[in-house]
């Protein structure tokens, strides 16, 4: 008893000292309260038997130079038109949209291992004409996007493949096998990862502290892009700061994917061919934010139009199955669970289905978009399959009630189901279940540029200027 007395004295004391050093040297900076706050939390204030959770890794990152940062980053190619990706690609020879469209030019596109192969040859070729260069000392990133609405404030880093297989990086989302095996080859043949995997966690005061300390200092990159989002990109090379960071995350349970099932996945595959768990495929690049910074949009859904739907015949086998009750003005959005807007022939309405379409002890049968499939879509359109079925579409409710209003107005869609967007809790209730959610449940904010920071795996390593 005399020794555990003893040796909490000692480390009172110790806390004591270690107080009053950083009073004096760091007083009223911030840097002297954000190191005194990760120092106070480090292991040995904190029982020795904790076991690391969260794995995070610094890399060295191939990156655009900063004076076309802002020119190289590209959105999802599937986001662009025709004709923009066309404009983007004939007026800006540094888009990264030629490294991963390397084969616009040609009347015939390439496929398989072919199209990858030219991939891996026109990122060289980025490398080799100094476009990129490459960190000489592993690093954090930390990104922050501003748009008109919101700022989303987080870390890039590398995330364990053996994490993923643990479980502890939480999936909500089915992926195709098919589809895992394509993305694995591609990783496999580019040796690159250029789209970090969007994961959330529990907020963090110390990585608020973090942030703000470096958000306090010019950024090395900042730039605007024509959707009106602001880009700002921070490298974290003190190793104090890397440490502190990397025991934030290992003292949490599990992170979350957002956005970005089928990466992860591909990685994983990619990551169960290391013979070491230091090998750099062991690891996959990640965007990591907190919680309260996301921005969840519902997906609401579209039926397509056909002679054989009469709006009044709906309306009827709507009554059939729960309440429906018209709703006067341009427009409506629904604002409760369980509570659904449609736009049909019109006229807009507010649907709220039985109740024994709803399961409140079941972390998926409770989601607005379970709910809406098994008491409309199967029921009144015989739509059994919600992900293969091309009688369905899918709008971001980012557009809001207007643009559903205007997809139906159009001619092309008999009827407009809007939903209520899920909330973070109901969506790591599922991956906690290790369940999956309906396809097209969130729309998640922000997405992800490629090309902003990459991540380099490959036998071959890539040719950049050393920063």
């Amino acid at each position: 008893m005399h020794s555990n007395q003893s040796s909490g004295q000692f480390m009172c004391l110790g806390f004591g000292v270690l107080c009053s050093v950083f009073l004096l040297l760091f007083e009223n900076t911030t840097q002297g309260a954000f190191l005194f706050c990760a120092y106070v939390s480090l292991p040995i204030f904190a029982p020795h038997t904790r076991t690391k959770m969260i794995e995070l890794k610094p890399f060295a990152a191939i990156r655009p130079t900063r004076d076309k940062a802002s020119l190289v980053p590209s959105r999802s190619y599937v986001s662009y038109s025709s004709n923009d990706l066309k404009d983007k690609l004939n007026n800006n020879p540094y888009t990264f949209l030629h490294v991963i469209n390397p084969d616009y030019q040609r009347k015939v596109a390439l496929k398989g291992s072919k199209k990858f192969e030219a991939v891996k040859q026109a990122f060289a070729g980025f490398c080799e004409r100094g476009i990129f260069l490459k960190d000489e000392a592993p690093c954090f990133y930390i990104y922050q996007q501003q748009t008109p609405n919101t700022t989303f404030t987080g870390i890039i880093a590398g995330v364990s493949v053996a994490d993923y297989k643990a479980g502890k990086i939480k999936k909500h989302e089915k992926t195709l096998t098919q589809r895992e095996k394509m993305f694995k080859h591609y990783l496999s043949v580019t040796g690159f990862n250029a789209e970090p995997v969007l994961l959330t966690h529990t907020p963090s005061e110390l990585l608020t502290t973090l942030y703000q300390y470096y958000l306090s200092q010019r950024a090395e990159y900042e730039f605007a892009t024509t959707n009106e989002h602001v880009h700002k990109l921070w490298l974290v090379d003190n190793p104090e700061h890397i440490q502190q960071v990397q025991q934030v995350f290992a003292a949490m349970n599990a992170v979350y994917i957002a956005d970005g099932h089928h990466r992860s996945a591909s990685s994983a595959l990619l990551g169960a061919e290391c013979i070491s768990p230091d090998s750099p495929e062991a690891h996959f690049m990640a965007y990591l934010i907190p919680e309260d910074e996301i921005e969840i949009f519902e997906f609401n859904r579209l039926i397509a139009a056909n002679p054989a739907y009469d709006p009044k015949a709906i309306i009827t086998q709507l009554k059939q199955h729960g309440k429906l009750r018209g709703i006067k003005g341009k427009q409506y959005k629904p604002t409760e669970k369980g509570t659904f807007s449609v736009y049909m022939d019109g006229k807009w309405y507010a649907f709220t289905p039985n109740n024994n379409y709803l399961d409140v002890n079941h972390p998926v049968k409770t989601l607005d978009p379970y709910v809406l499939s098994v008491s409309v879509l199967e029921t009144v359109f015989d739509i059994k399959d919600p992900r293969k079925d091309p009688r369905i579409a899918y709008l971001p409710g980012e557009v809001g009630p207007e643009g559903l209003k205007a997809a139906v107005d159009s001619g092309k869609f008999v009827a407009g189901f809007g939903l209520c967007p899920l909330h973070i809790n109901e969506i790591k209730a599922v991956a906690d279940a290790n369940l999956a959610m309906p396809p097209k449940s969130t729309y998640i904010n922000p997405k992800l540029r490629s090309g902003l920071v990459i991540y380099e795996f490959g036998k071959e390593q890539y040719v950049a200027n050393t920063k």
